[in-house]
């Protein structure tokens, strides 16, 4: 394996350059393993595909490589993170949310009553009323402004000032703490955004308005992607998938904010405009619970046999996962892996012979039988077709 790989791989560095920080999305790769790994395994025009995208980390890093990225993804909450951080915008762009981040104090007074659409009462539940409150406000005065990338710029910075607000914290700021936040939020994002902009100019032989034209993303199932008239064919074979797959057994929350304890919010989902009815079970390929995890292996091995038709014997597919008990869900994943047709290459070893990440003050509560030592490392995994 590339030194450079095995390097970013072990990095404990914060996340942090481009517009990575922008959200706190849960399971995230770390930018350098991911660009480390686009520069070994890919070259400068070649598609990169992350089926399982999560919050983005690999579109960002692709596009700034100079690579075309295809990204998949079941729940909205990644398509909208992956699109806000990936959207240039221009100085009018950015000069209008300056703006509205400078009078943001101005319009939020929580004496006055504001109304909330019907469609929306599920997804406010167990939020603090002057948190609720002062994001309804907000968002009615987003929807006043002419530029869907603007909006969506703001949400997404409301969206990570909420989850710093409230997500698995005891206590909740008042209003006002919540107000400054945000402001020193969108203004840090801004900046974040010039220095991916300026990667971008750095290395695109395009204009920054037809960034589109090099990435899509689209916001549904793997299995069946194949079908899907959406995905660009041309850009296919692709030269690396890079993903990490949802870990079976394992509990990562895609879905929800943990409010004082084990109290839920779906309000994500209120603040970027986007509806969901589904529990957490249909983010994570299967219940987590399920004896022997059947359904999660199903969905896995109908995933992998759409995403071969993406691929040829030239393309690399690598990825991190994590698993609550690898001593036998590890060996039952490279089992639905060779059965499709992708041989491993790097590593065919035992547990203690594999290369492996230790994820530090991860938010999951996992189930194991053999203690945290194994639930909290991520297995790199590498293989081709055959």
């Amino acid at each position: 394996m590339n030194e450079a790989v095995i390097a970013a791989l072990g990095s404990k560095e914060p996340i942090s350059g481009y517009t990575h920080s922008f959200d706190n999305y849960p399971a995230r790769f770390h930018p350098k393993f991911v660009r480390a790994v686009i520069e070994t395994f890919t070259n400068i025009g070649d598609c990169v595909i992350d089926p399982f995208m999560g919050g983005g980390t690999t579109a960002v890093e692709a596009v700034c490589c100079g690579r075309r990225f295809l990204g998949i993804d079941i729940n909205p909450l990644s398509t909208f993170s992956a699109c806000v951080k990936t959207t240039p915008l221009t100085k009018d762009d950015i000069g209008t949310i300056r703006e509205w981040v400078t009078k943001t104090p101005d319009f939020v007074n929580l004496h006055r009553k504001v109304a909330l659409e019907k469609k929306w009462a599920p997804y406010v539940r167990n939020m603090p009323w002057w948190i609720r409150k002062t994001i309804t406000i907000m968002l009615r005065r987003i929807n006043k402004l002419d530029n869907e990338k603007q909006k969506n710029f703001i949400r997404c910075g409301i969206l990570t000032t909420g989850q710093w607000a409230l997500d698995c914290k005891t206590s909740v700021p008042s209003s006002k703490s919540f107000l400054a936040m945000l402001q020193y939020k969108l203004n840090w994002m801004i900046n974040d955004l010039h220095e991916y902009q300026g990667r971008l100019r750095q290395n695109l032989d395009i204009p920054l308005s037809q960034l589109q034209r090099r990435i899509k993303l689209i916001c549904r199932p793997v299995a069946g992607m194949e079908k899907d008239k959406r995905v660009i064919r041309r850009w296919t074979p692709a030269k690396l998938v890079l993903t990490s797959p949802p870990y079976p057994g394992v509990h990562v929350v895609y879905n929800r904010w943990q409010v004082m304890g084990r109290k839920e919010t779906p309000a994500p989902y209120w603040i970027i405009n986007s509806t969901d009815g589904n529990g957490l079970s249909y983010y994570t390929l299967g219940d987590r619970k399920e004896k022997g995890l059947k359904k999660y292996f199903q969905n896995l091995c109908a995933s992998f046999e759409s995403i071969k038709h993406f691929l040829d014997k030239n393309s690399t597919i690598v990825q991190l996962v994590g698993f609550s008990d690898p001593s036998w869900q590890l060996r039952r994943y490279l089992e639905i892996m060779a059965d499709l047709g992708f041989r491993e290459i790097e590593s065919s070893g035992g547990l203690s012979e594999r290369y492996y990440r230790h994820v530090p003050n991860r938010k999951w509560y996992t189930q194991y039988r053999d203690g945290p030592s194994s639930s909290d490392r991520e297995f790199l995994l590498v293989h081709k077709l055959d």
